[in-house]
């Protein structure tokens, strides 16, 4: 840093210091004012408030879903969201996105939607998103709470007002447990935005899934057998599952990666699936087909009781939760929508851990909550040491600096050969984010109330 850049950064700070000696209340302002910043997560999302000063009132929303019919408004959702996550670059089709409702609204027969678009355009910087993952969730949730039999099929004019409506709320959700600091508040934020608009790629969460649970055997003593861990398997999934990725969930998840995928008229295959034709032509066959469809499907009407019973901004805004557990929802016989192609590789990713996890909470089953976790830890470290020994195998690995497998499983030196001059500055370097996690993952984070 140069002398003069010195001179003029504290000369900034001497003024700062003596503008908050005259007005001790200037600091706190500005600690009242960061604190109420919008989270990093949803700058990038154009809200309603931006055109008109203040937001629209969750009862109005819920009103104009009153008006749609919620079969055709959940699957034109279902459809954006696969063509959202199917592109090749999800940031440049969600500009796209933008351009195309900016452009809707423009042209609409209602004076309000037309101003708010102007206005939108004139003062919106670029590159920023209307639709995206987590708004799509709330407007699916939405169409099925408050969306009717015999409304009305909603027009792209009246989805691309409520995304803008709904985006006003997608920074609301509470970070439960001891009080957060700014910096801790907006670290949450990243985590949980972070979770969403993920590029989809099924192959490796295919390949990780299958090397957890079925390269080892646990040591536990009522599953250290190969034959008890088949079982055990055969228990939660009605096979092993190896067998379920490869005869139903594998083959589901490719097909959800092909929504929507086509350009020009007609779009692309929709997120539709008739369960007896689906099931009919799965290698397990027909029956079998059907009945893994059905863990992961739930009908309709189902879905809005479970909805309802959920946490809700102004008793209107829910995060459908459930959905991550059943991604396709039943209108009719035989026919389901999925809700988005990121919900289906959630499976592949976190599936098979929350139906073992389940498995092992009933009663019967003589295991509990603690076991599981203890099991999938052994699963999960041995898949992490067999992941680092192939990296070594690299000539490139340079092993004297960045080796850092256990010499036994479950050994508590994580990281065998480091440094002495590096090990204390990782320690005190990693201390105040351990902390954090420390507090924060002890209570629930769940939407505010």
């Amino acid at each position: 840093m140069s002398i003069n850049s010195k001179k003029r950064r504290d000369q900034k700070r001497k003024r700062r210091k003596t503008k908050t000696l005259q007005n001790p209340g200037a600091a706190r302002a500005q600690v009242h004012v960061k604190d109420n910043l919008k989270s990093p997560g949803v700058e990038s999302y154009v809200q309603l408030s931006e055109a008109t000063e203040s937001r629209l009132s969750a009862k109005v929303i819920a009103e104009g879903f009153a008006k749609l019919h919620r079969s055709k408004a959940f699957r034109r959702l279902s459809e954006i969201a696969a063509a959202l996550a199917n592109s090749d670059d999800q940031r440049i089709e969600g500009w796209k996105f933008t351009d195309w409702a900016l452009g809707l609204l423009s042209q609409a027969a209602d004076p309000g939607h037309r101003a708010v678009a102007e206005r939108l355009k004139a003062s919106m910087r670029p590159r920023r998103t209307i639709l995206h993952e987590k708004g799509i969730y709330l407007m699916q949730s939405l169409a099925l709470t408050e969306g009717k039999d015999d409304g009305f099929e909603a027009s792209d004019v009246d989805l691309a007002f409520l995304a803008l409506a709904v985006n006003d709320y997608a920074a609301d959700w509470f970070k439960s447990g001891e009080s957060l600091s700014y910096q801790e508040r907006h670290l949450a934020d990243f985590g949980h935005f972070a979770r969403f608009n993920r590029r989809l790629d099924p192959i490796p969460q295919i390949i990780r899934g299958e090397l957890i649970m079925s390269q080892y055997v646990p040591s536990h003593p009522a599953l250290n057998t190969a034959s008890a861990w088949r079982a055990f398997q055969e228990r939660v999934f009605g096979c092993t599952y190896s067998e379920l990725i490869e005869k139903y969930l594998g083959p589901l998840a490719f097909q959800a990666g092909c929504w929507m995928t086509q350009t020009g008229e007609p779009p692309g295959e929709p997120p539709v699936i008739d369960k007896k034709k689906w099931a009919a032509e799965m290698q397990g066959g027909a029956a079998e087909g059907e009945a893994f469809l059905n863990t992961l499907c739930v009908s309709a009407d189902t879905a809005r009781s479970q909805l309802k019973k959920l946490p809700a901004l102004q008793d209107v805004v829910r995060f459908p939760l459930p959905f991550y557990r059943t991604p396709l929802i039943q209108f009719r016989d035989d026919f389901v929508i999925a809700a988005s192609p990121w919900l289906i590789e959630h499976q592949l990713i976190f599936g098979f851990w929350g139906k073992c996890l389940a498995a092992m909470k009933q009663p019967e089953s003589g295991f509990n909550a603690l076991t599981w976790f203890s099991v999938f830890g052994e699963l999960f470290e041995s898949y992490c040491r067999w992941v680092a020994t192939e990296a070594e195998q690299q000539p490139n690995f340079l092993k004297r600096l960045y080796r850092f497998i256990p010499s036994r499983l479950g050994d508590q030196m994580r990281l065998k050969t480091w440094s002495s001059s590096e090990m204390p500055k990782w320690r005190s370097s990693a201390a105040k984010p351990a902390s954090w996690l420390k507090r924060t993952c002890a209570a629930p984070i769940h939407v505010k109330t």
